[in-house]
């Protein structure tokens, strides 16, 4: 990769939201790194998060979502994965903290 971009999620965007939608333009490529941190309400980190990654496939009729993998935060709540942009492929990220 050649480039970075980032996102920042301000606490107003957390505050008794469920879903915060954010925008990313990245140039022409096929490799995204995404970084992130989980960290609870009270801004604690979340180690040991599970974070599953599924692909939603626009491409196919019907829409097709298949389960790609999964990572698990470390003692920080921080992950990183690699996805792949394809044009009509959105990704959806499920964070379960450990019980």
């Amino acid at each position: 990769m050649k480039t970075y971009t980032e996102i920042i999620i301000t606490p107003e965007e957390l505050k008794e939201k469920y879903l915060i939608c954010k925008s990313i333009v990245v140039p022409q490529n096929h490799e995204v790194l995404v970084m992130g941190i989980v960290v609870y309400e009270d801004r604690t980190p979340a180690g040991g998060t599970s974070v599953i990654i599924s692909k939603i496939d626009s491409n196919q009729t019907p829409i097709t979502t298949t389960k790609i993998g999964f990572v698990i935060t470390d003692a920080e709540g921080k992950f990183i994965t690699y996805l792949e942009k394809t044009d009509k492929v959105d990704y959806l990220l499920e964070f379960y903290p450990p019980s």
